[in-house]
């Protein structure tokens, strides 16, 4: 096959070719094939591996391993459709969001299910102000995870290519949405990572 004036093999990075003039059709199809054997085979095997979990909370934690047998099998479901119909970017970011929040749900269940017991295990279950605190976090922090692939998934991670500022602006124009989307995903990261210093700093204030 050729791309553009170059002659090209098919063994070659996709990333080559589309440097030297774009992407051949047999490059994309084999793409496609390579993303819906990958999903089906690594979502095959976390859907296992989850259910081995469900299993083994079944007494102690059952709505945690319902809830992400649930999650994953939703997730993969989404997946699957995402590449095979080639759906619109707001189906790919809802593929996201559940992705995410599973890997939060994961990190819960570690922690409701382990056997080492600290003083921040006091604090976090007995303080409803901690409790505010930590869950205030975690929805801020969530939004600014699923708004990352949102930026991605409508083109606007170029939108603002200069760093700090968007094209030498502190905020870009109104007209600009993607630009105005990518400075406020910038500005939520600083927001996100003061607010998790400041429950750090509380949260030792509590135990001190």
């Amino acid at each position: 096959p050729r791309c553009g004036r170059h002659r090209v093999r098919r063994s070659v990075r996709p990333s080559c070719v589309v440097f030297l003039g774009g992407t051949p059709g047999w490059i994309q199809e084999r793409e496609d094939r390579f993303d819906v054997g990958r999903s089906t085979k690594d979502g095959g095997a976390v859907a296992i591996l989850t259910g081995v979990l469900a299993v083994g909370l079944w007494k102690t934690h059952r709505a945690l391993g319902l809830l992400a047998v649930f999650l994953v099998l939703f997730q993969a479901g989404l997946g699957a459709a995402t590449v095979l119909l080639q759906l619109p970017p707001a189906v790919s970011i809802l593929h996201y969001a559940p992705s995410l929040l599973f890997f939060t749900l994961m990190t819960a269940i570690f922690w409701k299910t382990r056997d080492v017991g600290d003083e921040y295990d006091t604090v976090t279950t007995s303080s409803p102000r901690a409790k505010r605190l930590i869950a205030f976090a975690w929805f801020f922090l969530y939004g600014q995870m699923v708004l990352g692939p949102t930026v991605r998934f409508l083109g606007g991670g170029l939108a603002c290519p200069d760093i700090p500022f968007c094209r030498g602006l502190l905020w870009p124009p109104a007209e600009q949405w993607l630009g105005e989307l990518h400075m406020l995903h910038r500005f939520g990261a600083l927001a996100v990572a003061a607010l998790v210093l400041v429950l750090f700093f509380r949260v030792r204030r509590m135990t001190a």
